[in-house]
């Protein structure tokens, strides 16, 4: 049975490759079929359009973007096992695309990827994604609208070039060591942290957030051993080390690892549904969200630069630039 496999909402300008995937422009992948394949994959696309209708009460046709696994066919039908693979190497290109400080960025959701299987001269179908497989419908009386959190300008944007190619090299390793293997495990909740349901004052990011970490620094049993991590692993020269009192007893930690410790106390009390104080979402001004994500980010460019998958890390900067926002609140803060 043809399968069309593909990301919506998502536009890219020119074919990209990432591990066994290449992703193709809408119209470089219509022009690679023909025939029926060619008539489905029209009445695809337009099932796909904005949300907002334009001056004349149309729907403008949404970007799709496909995807070739390996070297096959764009229609090629793919097992369940190859579909887990396309969807776990789009988490890892997903996850790098979360830059918490870039703007119009295209949120995890543009990177689950969709497969619609369907026959020779028929127009129904059936769908598979990262989280159902359904069918039933003619895909030329489907509509499906833009979500309102997925910006009409979501585009495939890495701001750092020499981070995609070390992730790339990564999910191309046939055999991987359990640290590589924990590498790729910790972008994908990562990326699953950074998946976007549009409701409100949720903690489940946070809570996938911490277990990214967990995963990558291997220190869970609790707020010390993970601020002991952090401090150890963000550390740089010019640190200033904060004496605090935990549990009666002096401790001695850097203001990473502080951080840490209150980012893993917040993460606990959402889990064990203790009230939380106005605000507690905040550290300095600032969304723990975001600062996880720059302290977890700089956490992967050092597991990449220990594998010698990565020549160009940040380093002592990217650290340094952590420092900063931890101690400066924003400006509108």
């Amino acid at each position: 049975m043809p399968q069309l496999t593909f990301l919506p909402w998502l536009r890219v300008d020119r074919p990209e490759t990432f591990g066994a995937l290449t992703l193709l422009p809408k119209e470089t992948g219509l022009g690679e079929l023909a025939g029926h394949d060619r008539a489905f994959a029209d009445a695809m696309c337009a099932a796909y359009v904005e949300l907002h209708a334009d001056r004349s009460g149309q729907h403008p046709s949404a970007p799709v973007t496909f995807l070739r696994h390996a070297d096959r066919v764009l229609a090629a039908e793919l097992t369940d096992d190859e579909f887990i693979g396309v969807a776990r190497q789009l988490r890892v290109l997903g996850a790098l695309a979360q830059a918490p400080t870039q703007f119009q960025r295209a949120p995890s959701n543009c990177f689950v990827p969709i497969g619609q299987r369907y026959q020779e001269g028929s127009f129904g179908i059936a769908i598979m994604s990262g989280k159902l497989t359904s069918g039933g419908l003619d895909i030329r009386k489907a509509w499906f609208t833009r979500p309102t959190f997925i910006s009409s300008k979501a585009e495939l944007d890495i701001a750092e070039a020499a981070l995609r190619v070390a992730a790339d090299e990564l999910v191309r390793i046939d055999e991987p060591t359990k640290r590589q293997r924990m590498l790729v495990r910790a972008l994908e909740w990562y990326f699953w942290a950074n998946v976007d349901d549009d409701e409100q004052n949720s903690y489940v990011p946070f809570v996938l957030l911490q277990t990214a970490f967990d995963t990558l620094t291997d220190n869970r049993s609790s707020k010390m051993a993970f601020a002991n991590a952090i401090a150890r692993r963000l550390a740089t020269p010019d640190d200033l080390m904060v004496t605090k009192t935990i549990d009666g007893q002096p401790v001695v930690l850097n203001e990473q690892g502080w951080w840490a410790h209150t980012f893993y106390a917040f993460r606990s009390e959402t889990v064990h549904g203790k009230e939380l104080k106005p605000g507690a979402a905040l550290y300095n001004g600032r969304s723990h969200f975001d600062l996880g994500s720059v302290a977890f980010r700089i956490l992967v460019r050092q597991e990449l630069q220990k594998m010698e998958l990565l020549e160009s890390p940040l380093g002592i900067v990217g650290t340094s630039l952590f420092v900063d926002m931890l101690r400066e609140p924003p400006d509108d803060a």
